[in-house]
């Protein structure tokens, strides 16, 4: 069910007809991180319930795993969503002790060191992430993105 609900949302762009598939899904997987968070991103997302959405990527963040899905998803909503810079970085730190290759977490982590103005941290991610996928557009917007915008934050 949940497999299904992912596909709605996100290759089909249709959340109203995913919405409960999720809810019916969701019971049955209080062990899953992973697809715990998924649903976090979607209550976020389209339930527009930070609160809510946050008490699920707690869940997933507090079940043992080895993949950094549920804490690159945590890590982007605290950055994104609250603005809890210092936390979003602990939580992404988390994320890559599971996978320092981890692609997105590299990119998302890059905007956040950004924010907090640690250039060397942000371009050693977007470095290590190009290195990985070098034609991803995540990846290749990313480096754009920064090269623009180092002159007009931090001019020489």
């Amino acid at each position: 069910l949940h497999d299904f609900a992912i596909f709605l949302w996100r290759d089909r762009n249709d959340p109203d007809a995913a919405a409960p598939y999720f809810d019916r899904a969701i019971p049955m997987l209080q062990d899953d991180a992973v697809r715990i968070s998924n649903y976090g991103n979607f209550v976020w997302e389209h339930r527009n319930n930070p609160d809510e959405a946050e008490k699920l990527y707690k869940q997933a963040v507090g079940i043992p795993c080895n993949t950094p899905e549920p804490f690159r998803n945590y890590a982007s909503f605290l950055h994104i969503e609250r603005q809890e810079y210092r936390y979003a970085d602990s939580i992404y730190h988390e994320a890559l002790q599971r996978n320092p290759g981890d692609v997105a977490t590299l990119v998302n982590y890059a905007r956040l060191a950004l924010i907090l103005g640690d250039i060397e941290i942000s371009l050693s991610c977007l470095e290590r992430a190009l290195a990985t996928a070098p034609n991803d557009l995540n990846v290749l917007g990313a480096v754009s993105y920064t090269h623009l915008t180092l002159p007009t934050l931090y001019p020489v």
